[in-house]
């Protein structure tokens, strides 16, 4: 019946074994608990032992995240997490001042649009007012501090300075990774740039896994969403460097600045899809994005520039209230019109407040020693 050789083979080799019930049984059982540890989802298959309890992942880097995000794609059908945890992904897009998105409109960005209309935003925030830099803001994302004097986190260097945020404020400086891990919980640090290994070494029980994937925006993404659908942690902070890269390559007005802010727009769109077609992630999910600083020219140095200390500050999904403006639904927050308030009196809305409110939406208390946003009184509904 032209049959192929390698069927053929099959057959001829084939013989009739008799296997006892009770074998058969054995081998069954053994075979099913192969298949239940190894299904696609399974939050701690093919994982090490040092993540699987709990802890930071040095092997996350650049050259070994990508492969194993390769055998989970995000848009086809699996199992996934716990359905009532819930999660917040905080997004840093560096060097992306605010004016970028009206100047870009609906057609160039129309994910930070659906961000505006659907949740709670301003594009008033400020960043810190000593630096506008990017690890030092970063930092202060992370712990709710200032930069300076002995209320600040230390970090005034925009390079990784070696040893621990601690170490180099020479007192112990906690942050929402190191709050979560107080409370039993962990989370995933995503990054554009190199430097920000500084916070692995800083906070590593509170870090489950910590991804580095330099100069593609859309792969760290991808990871994104990949561990957010098959091993979802409460709280995902995830650094997106094109914009700034591009400005510094080419200016803050280029074209090359406004394609990088155009595919940022895309990724951000590409993760809101993601939640809403999950219904684990669905309704249980809060988006939350703001920058470290703007840019003009090609640097972002001058911190009295309103360009470089004005940035957005938004919250999209399950705890955001629908078009709302941030300012208006928090009467403790001080509308800074063109100004640059310092720290003393009323205040504006900070890129710093990101950390405490992620905590705050996830249930948890504030960051030990923070001052912005440490009442958890910035509300997004």
């Amino acid at each position: 019946m032209g049959r192929s050789p390698r069927h053929a083979t099959f057959v001829s080799y084939r013989v009739r074994v008799q296997i006892p019930v009770r074998v058969l049984a054995i081998l069954a059982a053994v075979v099913a608990v192969v298949l239940v540890a190894t299904l696609p989802g399974s939050e701690d298959a093919g994982r090490p032992p040092s993540q699987a309890d709990g802890a930071a992942s040095a092997s996350d880097t650049s050259g070994s995240a990508e492969p194993a995000a390769e055998d989970v794609p995000v848009d086809v059908p699996g199992p996934l997490a716990a359905p009532r945890m819930r999660r917040v992904v905080a997004i840093s897009v560096d060097g992306m001042r605010p004016s970028v998105i009206t100047e870009l409109g609906r057609t160039g960005t129309p994910s930070l649009h659906r961000m505006i209309d659907e949740g709670a935003t301003t594009l008033e925030a400020r960043t810190a007012v000593e630096q506008t830099v990017t690890l030092p803001n970063h930092t202060g994302m992370l712990t709710g501090r200032r930069i300076e004097t002995d209320q600040g986190h230390g970090v005034t260097v925009n390079d990784d300075p070696g040893g621990t945020v601690s170490s180099n404020a020479g007192r112990r400086i906690e942050s929402a990774f190191s709050r979560l891990a107080r409370a039993g919980r962990t989370g995933n640090l995503y990054t554009g740039k190199e430097k920000f290994a500084l916070f692995r070494r800083s906070w590593p029980r509170g870090i489950d896994r910590y991804v580095h994937i330099e100069g593609s925006t859309g792969r760290l993404m991808d990871q994104v969403r990949q561990d957010l659908v098959r091993r979802p942690r409460p709280f995902s902070f995830v650094h997106l460097a094109a914009p700034d890269v591009m400005g510094h390559a080419y200016g803050w007005d280029s074209e090359e600045y406004r394609t990088a802010v155009r595919y940022v727009d895309q990724v951000v769109g590409e993760l809101m899809d993601t939640i809403e077609s999950r219904p684990a992630l669905e309704g249980r999910t809060t988006v939350l994005l703001t920058s470290d600083h703007g840019g003009m020219d090609q640097g972002h140095y001058d911190n009295r520039a309103r360009i470089n200390y004005r940035v957005a500050f938004m919250a999209w999904g399950a705890q955001a209230r629908q078009g709302a403006n941030l300012y208006r639904i928090n009467p403790a927050y001080a509308y800074p019109g063109k100004s640059r308030p310092g720290y003393a009196g009323e205040q504006p809305i900070r890129n710093a407040a990101i950390g405490n409110l992620s905590l705050d939406l996830l249930g948890i208390g504030p960051i030990p020693g923070s001052r912005i946003d440490s009442k958890q009184n910035l509300r997004v509904r």
